[in-house]
């Protein structure tokens, strides 16, 4: 099953819904912030809504805490293949230091040629 990215709309809409769920205010100008950084990608927008709920208020520290969460999977990932090529972890390791958004990250660095790389054909 493919989840495609929800719209900036559906992706307030999310959010707030959420939010309401919880019995949580939440200023206008973060939910739209979140919106921007995690690309409608339900799963980072959950994340989000979850740590901001038990009581990570700062935008900043949520995405510090995704693209660790997110480099760390991969990384795991990674580890476990007998082919993974030399330094791709000192690869991601570079990444983490970057602290880039999830969506950033994806589109930036997960180019055609790095995938292709990271897991020959």
């Amino acid at each position: 099953m493919e989840l495609k990215p929800l719209t900036k709309d559906e992706s307030i809409d999310f959010l707030k819904k959420g939010f309401k769920h919880e019995d949580v205010d939440v200023a206008e100008g973060l939910i739209y912030e979140a919106v921007e950084a995690f690309d409608g990608i339900i799963g980072w927008l959950t994340h989000f809504g979850y740590n901001y709920v038990r009581g990570i208020e700062s935008i900043e520290l949520i995405l510090d805490k995704s693209v660790n969460l997110m480099l760390t999977e991969i990384q795991h990932f990674l580890e476990i293949r007998a082919w993974v090529r030399p330094g791709t972890l000192k690869f991601l390791k570079r990444l983490r230091q970057r602290k880039k958004v999830p969506g950033a990250i994806l589109g930036e660095f997960w180019s055609q040629g790095l995938v292709e790389y990271l897991i020959p054909h």
